[in-house]
């Protein structure tokens, strides 16, 4: 299964810095990458979320969290850090 999400949702693909930044990350066994595709796209259904249910985008420009996307993504990253 590939690891792109389809559509316009690709923009969530975006690279250089954000590659780089991951790659350092993933280098060290002492660290976890967690990223905003993690939180916006399944790739179990291969299908990603870039709109909130009354129609404004998470997404801006493609790389960077809309202000009303901050407090959901704020959740998730809780969620995976497992705090409480």
């Amino acid at each position: 299964m590939s690891e792109r999400c389809a559509g316009p949702e690709a923009a969530l693909e975006k690279g250089g810095d954000d590659d780089k930044l991951r790659s350092l990350v993933l280098a060290n066994p002492r660290l976890r990458w967690i990223g905003k595709r993690e939180h916006l796209c399944s790739m179990e259904q291969q299908r990603c979320t870039v709109f909130h249910e009354d129609g404004y985008a998470m997404v801006r420009d493609g790389a960077h969290l809309t202000f009303r996307s901050y407090e959901a993504f704020g959740a998730f990253l809780a969620l995976q850090m497992g705090v409480k």
